[in-house]
């Protein structure tokens, strides 16, 4: 089956060709429900705040009303198998968009759009969209958060997170909300410990560094080496890690050489230990035939994602 887009969807809400959506499957980018949301009751309000924050957390997309699915038996997920079309009246869109505000933190979805659509085949009966754009990251997580009172002292928290997860909306448990919060609270702390025991080693090195007797000359060409890659990755965000080795080791003998064992084959071929610790990750593997550059170092690159 030939992928349904967002684009394609798009089209057909615009024209309201609704036959068209008839076989297609749930996807991460739009739901329907055969009934509208009973807004008299709690729950009811629960489930529209979980399905628009769902999307919202996601890249957005439509929430159809007046479209039946049922399990697909050919296809992961539900398929459109019924028209179900509604009259204009049975929704009033301020009242939809009252409760997604009411239910859902921060209570201020960008763009969202609420209206009824006509049939192209019938101008008196047709579907509910609710339209959710992509969101600022900035903004999310969109979260599902409401005190209901049922009485004078009867009241009930309610609070969660959903995200869109292929064709369903996915609630997290609270046992991932807990870490997400948990991660936060204590991020500064261990982010502050980690840059304090990199400032330590830093200081150490530039201790023995002093002690040793690395010049400024050493320092220069290293300086001048980095300065080389950098024009190379201009406007683009770089990490930098440079060593210098504990005592000066005199002439590097195989640098330039390609015999087995060499220094120049070892940076070619990294060992698996040093080279492969995880594949696309941090390592010294680049798969690339090491350059020899002005006569003084080899260097190997991976794209424009890594260079040594």
């Amino acid at each position: 089956m030939k992928e349904f887009t967002i684009e394609e969807l798009e089209k057909i809400l615009n024209e309201g060709n609704f036959d068209s959506l008839i076989g297609k499957i749930e996807n991460n980018f739009f739901e329907c429900k055969s009934q509208i949301y009973d807004l008299k009751n709690n729950h009811s309000k629960q489930e529209l705040a979980k399905d628009v924050s769902s999307f919202a957390n996601s890249n957005g997309g439509y929430i159809l009303i007046g479209l039946k699915t049922r399990k697909s038996e050919i296809h992961f997920g539900d398929e459109v198998v019924e028209k179900s079309f509604l009259d204009q009246n049975l929704v009033d869109p301020n009242q939809y968009k009252d409760v997604i505000k009411d239910w859902i933190y921060p209570n201020e979805i960008q763009g969202i759009e609420i209206y009824w659509k006509a049939s192209q085949n019938n101008s008196n009966k047709g579907i509910i969209i609710i339209k959710i754009p992509p969101q600022k990251e900035s903004l999310k997580p969109f979260l599902i958060s409401k005190i209901v009172e049922e009485g004078e002292k009867i009241s009930e928290t309610i609070f969660g997170y959903a995200e869109r997860k292929g064709d369903r909306n996915e609630s997290k448990k609270i046992e991932y909300i807990h870490k997400i919060i948990q991660d936060g609270l204590f991020y500064n702390e261990n982010l502050k410990n980690r840059f304090d025991n990199l400032e330590a080693l830093i200081q150490q090195f530039l201790r023995k560094e002093q002690k040793e007797g690395w010049g400024n000359k050493d320092r220069d060409i290293i300086n001048k080496r980095i300065n080389e890659i950098l024009q190379s990755y201009e406007n683009k965000r770089i990490i930098v890690l440079a060593a210098y080795p504990e005592e000066k080791l005199g002439k590097l003998k195989s640098l330039f050489t390609n015999e087995e064992g060499s220094i120049k084959r070892k940076l070619e071929n990294p060992p698996l230990n040093a080279g492969r610790i995880r594949h696309a990750g941090w390592s010294l593997e680049t798969l690339d035939i090491g350059k020899i550059i002005k006569g003084q170092f080899v260097r190997v690159q991976s794209g424009n994602t890594k260079t040594i």
